[in-house]
């Protein structure tokens, strides 16, 4: 899959999870639709309006969504926001698949710091 940096993570089962749905009657629709409906707000107009923590995990090696993209988050937390920025080193488009050992901790660990702040 083109969207993983670490092939390894690219298992049967994974194939499997991801295949399945698109065999669902009425599949076809609403991948036509996604790829055909109106874009909806950018994060440029929606993040003025997030007013709770963020946490952005964006892996280094995504090919769809280059890590430059992240830069909107970065200047947010560098403006003093609670936008926590965690980019993932050697993982692409699904860090949470392909580097869980990095990513669950991070999870946990923002979720702690935010309940008790």
């Amino acid at each position: 899959m083109q969207v993983y940096r670490d092939r390894t993570a690219v298992t049967d089962e994974l194939v499997d999870l991801l295949y399945q749905p698109s065999c669902d009657a009425g599949a076809q629709q609403v991948f036509v639709s996604i790829l055909t409906a109106p874009p909806g707000p950018t994060p440029a107009q929606l993040l003025p309006k997030v007013k709770c923590p963020l946490l952005v995990i964006w892996g280094e090696a995504d090919p769809w969504t280059p890590i430059n993209g992240a830069k909107i988050y970065q200047e947010l937390s560098n403006s003093g926001q609670p936008v926590q920025v965690k980019p993932i080193a050697n993982a692409g488009h699904c860090p949470h698949d392909e580097a869980p050992d990095k990513v669950n901790p991070l999870i946990i660990d923002w979720l702690g710091e935010t309940v008790r702040s």
